[in-house]
């Protein structure tokens, strides 16, 4: 059976008895394949490339996410007669955007920075949403202030990984240094972006 009969026929056999959760016809004929593994004689097994979020990461529509991981649903379809069988998934590799992930956790979460000047060489750096702030005198002591700010952030992601059964406990550290690294450049950034603009 080529892979274009096993679609019509799971077309036929879901329009008759209904479609499971998350696919439809469009995602069936773009996305599937015929595949290798066998599952009794007289059946194909067709496969449908998916991808589902994973490490807090997030699924806007058109936009690419920032970590996933690919995954099969498997459908058995008789050669002869109008049945389906739906199977198990089938794992696949995970993918994820670090840096990406940084710039979702600062679209969600409110973080909003600002410097008062109080005197000659003297300003109170302070972070409304966390009522932190602190009384500087540098740029230099900026980045210690917003990088406080921050610092539950790294664990929360840890404990985000952890919970995520995809990612081997091997690539966790790496993924939370990764993380770390992006998420003290990104706050660094705005940081000396409200310093410049509090000099104007």
């Amino acid at each position: 059976m080529r892979l274009d009969e096993a679609i019509e026929r799971i077309n036929i056999c879901f329009n008759r008895d209904g479609w499971p959760l998350e696919i439809n016809y469009e995602k069936l004929r773009g996305r599937s394949s015929l595949s290798e593994e066998t599952f009794k004689p007289g059946w194909v097994v067709v496969q449908v490339e998916r991808h589902r979020s994973i490490a807090g990461g997030s699924y806007t529509l058109g936009l690419s996410m920032s970590a996933y991981q690919t995954y099969w649903q498997q459908f058995a379809v008789h050669t002869e007669l109008d049945i389906v069988e739906e199977l198990p998934e089938k794992p696949g590799e995970f993918s994820i955007d670090v840096c990406g992930l940084v710039d979702e956790a600062f679209n969600s979460r409110s973080i909003d920075l600002g410097i008062d000047k109080l005197g000659k060489e003297k300003y109170r750096i302070y972070e409304s949403v966390s009522g932190a702030e602190k009384n500087i005198s540098t740029l230099q002591e900026v980045k210690p202030f917003v990088l406080g700010i921050i610092k539950g952030w790294y664990d929360s992601f840890k404990e985000t990984l952890i919970n995520e059964e995809t990612i081997p406990k091997e690539q966790i550290e790496i993924l939370v240094s990764e993380y770390k690294n992006c998420l003290d450049d990104r706050i660094i950034e705005e940081a000396e972006q409200v310093w410049r603009d509090s000099m104007t």
